[in-house]
């Protein structure tokens, strides 16, 4: 169930940027979702490896207090926050493409 939520969220962010990056600026909303799924899958790799169980064993660090469940949610809400903010900053500072208007063969 968690994954679905997860995925969902994940679609949702990438349909919000590209709908904004394309209608309120003129610029290609597929190629600014792009972009923005591979933040998402960067930064949840990083904070995935950073925060795994098994590699605190390793170290012999202690286990963490909390459900896995609550650490994938935890690691979760850290991905889809900063990148979707920071994306949602570079997509509201681009400048606005207007179209060239052609000149008639009059």
């Amino acid at each position: 169930m968690f994954a679905l939520i997860i995925t969902l969220v994940l679609i949702g962010q990438l349909i919000l940027i590209g709908w904004l990056a394309q209608t309120k600026k003129g610029r290609t909303g597929a190629i600014w979702s792009l972009v923005t799924f591979v933040l998402d899958v960067g930064l949840f790799a990083f904070t995935s490896y950073a925060t795994d169980p098994a590699r605190r064993a390793l170290r012999g660090e202690s286990p963490p207090e909390i459900s896995l469940l609550a650490q994938d949610v935890a690691t979760a809400v850290m991905v889809f926050g900063p990148v979707t903010l920071l994306m949602l900053i570079v997509v509201a500072t681009l400048p606005k493409i207007f179209e060239r208007q052609r000149a008639s063969p009059d």
